[in-house]
């Protein structure tokens, strides 16, 4: 019998493992599928590689845009942290002691 592993980074929570193979696959109210077998039984294979291929088909995995910010921040500054939302917050930052 193979064994399924669910990669919960890359899961979208589309629904389809659910979808095909109920007894296999649930998905929770954080939208990441479970496994609820360790398991695969050989007769339900056939279903598990159906929805690997729809899932593939249907929502391939590739990067559409991505995120480039740039600043120029002194060392001397505490605080300071790159994200992808660009927001750092005033009451955040502040000098090392030794340069105020």
């Amino acid at each position: 019998m193979p064994s399924v592993e669910i990669d919960h980074e890359a899961c979208e929570g589309s629904r389809y493992c659910e979808q095909i193979a109920p007894q296999l696959f649930r998905v929770n109210d954080d939208e990441k599928a479970v496994l609820l077998v360790d398991e695969v039984p050989d007769e339900q294979r056939e279903l598990l590689e159906e929805a690997e291929r729809l899932a593939l088909r249907d929502h391939p995995l590739i990067p559409i845009y991505f995120y480039v910010n740039k600043h120029l921040v002194k060392p001397e500054v505490d605080g300071w942290y790159d994200n992808v939302m660009n927001v750092v917050y005033t009451k955040d930052l502040g000098l090392h002691p030794a340069n105020r």
